[in-house]
């Protein structure tokens, strides 16, 4: 499976999530910011790894240049992935011919994924705390 298999799949279940729960915001939508949101935590956590490793505490603006282009980046990503050209679609038929046990599999995998992320973010912002 290719790392964008695995983008798109990461998406997918988020899709599937965002159906199942009610809410006024298109399921895309949600599945979306919620991608979008584990790599902006991913990155975080990597200023915080970098900050502790030059022995130095920096504050994270989104306005500065070291958070704005990480950001736009993202989001221009998120933009031609999963933007209104739909190309995500054939990537769920494909998920949703997948066997049941190995979408649980999946599943699992994508639940394992995002624990880890905010457990990062949680450990990262913990020891680069002011002193």
């Amino acid at each position: 499976m290719s790392l964008k298999d695995v983008y798109y799949y990461l998406f997918y279940k988020y899709y599937k999530l965002a159906k199942w729960s009610p809410s006024i915001f298109p399921s895309d939508m949600v599945a979306t910011i919620s991608v979008a949101s584990l790599e902006l935590w991913t990155m975080f956590s990597f200023y915080n790894y970098y900050d502790i490793t030059r022995g130095k505490h920096s504050e994270l603006s989104f306005l500065s240049f070291k958070g704005i282009i990480p950001i736009l980046i993202i989001l221009s990503t998120k933009f031609y992935y999963f933007g209104s050209n739909s190309k995500w679609k054939p990537y769920f038929h494909k998920y949703e011919r997948w066997p049941k046990e190995k979408n649980l599999k999946g599943t699992w995998i994508i639940i394992i994924l995002t624990v880890f992320v905010f457990l990062n973010l949680g450990v990262s912002f913990y020891l680069n705390r002011p002193q």
